[in-house]
């Protein structure tokens, strides 16, 4: 992956975004890190979330903010809830892609990497495709009452069963095991889903975002 991806949590930053870590409010460890826009490369011990481990063995540069929650600041003008400061890193930093979330991670909003911000039919429509693209798509898409016609029309173009279910992530939840479906989720970007039954080839497909 060329370039920086970055990441925001959903904390209040306490000072400059790192490098080479991604945003969660998830349980902390230590890693290295060098402050976002520093001229120094003095590597720092910061607290991070297991994002990290996951977009590093993906080869992505990370930039960081909103990493360092004290119990009081989850949420506070940061993450999914609050993405706009996402935006300004994303442009700042010229990354390809952001990924904001909350405090206890189960959302996520997307900002590509001209600014623009994609919320949760964005995501499970580009996650379904790709998956029907692989042949891992198991069925079709568990959505809610408020996903927008055009995810609805994009799923019937590409020939995409779609359920919609009441407003709540246990309602798509149900209509996944009730289907036997792997992928489905909420546009406000509450993820969904189970992992694949099949053999994997690889890491199982995502279930949601």
């Amino acid at each position: 992956m060329r370039g920086p991806a970055t990441a925001s949590a959903a904390s209040a930053p306490s000072r400059a975004p790192s490098t080479t870590t991604s945003g969660s409010c998830g349980p902390p460890f230590s890693s290295t890190s060098r402050e976002f826009g520093s001229p120094s490369t003095a590597p720092t011990a910061r607290p991070i979330g297991p994002r990290r481990v996951i977009f590093g063995a993906l080869g992505a540069d990370l930039v960081t903010m909103g990493v360092e929650p004290d119990g009081r600041n989850i949420n506070a003008d940061c993450g999914s809830t609050h993405p706009e400061g996402l935006v300004d890193l994303v442009k700042a930093s010229k990354a390809q892609i952001g990924f904001a979330y909350d405090g206890d991670g189960d959302r996520v909003l997307a900002v590509d990497g001209n600014g623009r911000l994609h919320d949760g039919d964005d995501l499970i429509a580009l996650i379904a495709r790709d998956l029907q693209r692989r042949d891992e798509l198991e069925g079709g898409v568990a959505v809610t009452v408020m996903t927008n016609f055009g995810f609805m029309q994009t799923m019937d173009q590409a020939g995409i069963e779609v359920v919609q279910t009441q407003v709540g992530d246990r309602h798509v939840i149900e209509q996944l095991l009730k289907r036997d479906w792997n992928l489905g989720g909420e546009q406000s970007a509450t993820s969904s889903g189970r992992t694949s039954r099949r053999p994997a080839t690889g890491s199982p497909p995502p279930c949601s975002c």
